[in-house]
């Protein structure tokens, strides 16, 4: 995970072990992030919070099927 000079959270991933990596692509419809990405895992669940254009702190999870939910004030 990372922030590109479009102030966007932009993420790859691996699907198997020592898989090969996915291409780049935009995490949400998040823009104007003004400080990096905090990652973190709860009961084996990651989750990211970051600092919005707003000055608020922005978080997006994986949901119980697996993909990352829209961002939400965290």
């Amino acid at each position: 995970m990372l922030v590109g000079t479009d102030r966007q959270v932009w993420h790859t991933y691996r699907s198997t072990v020592n898989g090969s990596w996915s291409t780049w692509s935009v995490l949400g419809s998040a823009s104007g992030v003004l400080d990096g990405v905090e990652g973190k895992y709860t009961n084996g669940i990651p989750s990211l919070r970051v600092i919005g254009s707003d000055y608020d702190y922005w978080c997006n999870t994986i949901n119980g099927s697996g993909s990352w939910t829209d961002w939400f004030p965290c």
